[in-house]
């Protein structure tokens, strides 16, 4: 009969180094080559101001703050007609108290005050501020202005 060769464990470097013995490294037995080490150096330009201008124009943030200081403006021009034109002809037609008139209602021990000259007003100068902007828009012919030219 033939003999059996016995296997031994063989211990591994860890194994070997918490024992005492010597450490033993051994090279690989592959005919594997092994991957060449390419060192790739990627190099980004780092500018921040840079990347602030990128921003800006990426996200449109000048034409927003140039729209934004318009409408502001828009909202001063509104705001002084009201005061020039359209309070004086309310004051005229209605009075200087029709912000003030109100009425109450009675229920059992309460009561309510209802300010409905207030709404009034602002209601009717709501429509004669729309009524104003809308006449500017067409004798100025703003509402052509988006408009592209045809071509034929």
């Amino acid at each position: 009969m033939a003999e059996r060769k016995r296997k031994v464990p063989r211990k591994t470097n860890a194994q070997l180094a918490a024992t005492g013995s010597n450490i033993r490294f051994e090279a690989p037995k592959s005919a594997r080559k092994p991957k060449p080490r390419v060192a790739r150096v990627i190099v980004e330009e780092v500018n921040p101001v840079g990347g602030f201008f990128q921003f800006l124009r990426e996200y449109a943030v000048v034409g927003l703050a140039v729209g934004f200081i318009i409408g502001l403006q828009a909202q001063v021009l509104v705001k002084q007609l009201v005061a020039s034109f359209i309070d004086p002809a309310f004051q005229l037609f209605f009075g200087k108290s029709l912000q003030a008139r109100t009425f109450t209602l009675h229920f059992r021990d309460h009561f309510a005050n209802f300010g409905w000259g207030a709404f009034v007003y602002n209601l009717l100068s709501f429509f004669f501020v729309l009524a104003a902007i809308y006449a500017i828009v067409k004798i100025f012919s703003l509402d052509k202005l988006d408009k592209p030219a045809k071509t034929d």
